[in-house]
């Protein structure tokens, strides 16, 4: 369990599309398979907001600092606090993670 908990991995963000409560979540496999596989499993148009890399420690970090925004495990409500968290972490990862190329590559996926 301890080395799962220090796993590098990404740190994403999903949103019950377009003012929903949005997901902060945790994938060792590539982005563009757990978006995948959370849109086939929702009864909900979900949209990826971004993503930066971490840990499950990092994940369970953002969800303890947004507690006061939260809904239910690992969603949250789209508060003042969560919008920023989100805007501030992806801004900080945009040159290793780009959410454009990961959307662009998924639709690319989607077309073949």
């Amino acid at each position: 369990m301890i080395a799962w908990r220090h796993t590098v991995g990404t740190i994403y963000f999903l949103q019950v599309a377009p003012t929903g409560p949005i997901k902060i979540g945790f994938t060792s496999r590539s982005v563009q398979e757990r978006i995948r596989g959370a849109r086939q499993s929702s009864p909900h148009d979900l949209t990826f907001l971004g993503s930066f890399p971490g840990t499950p420690v990092d994940e369970r970090a953002a969800q303890k600092q947004l507690a006061g925004s939260q809904l239910r495990g690992e969603w949250f409500h789209p508060t003042d606090d969560v919008v920023a968290f989100i805007a501030d972490k992806t801004r900080a990862a945009s040159s290793l993670a780009p959410a454009a190329q990961i959307v662009a590559g998924m639709k690319s996926e989607a077309a073949e």
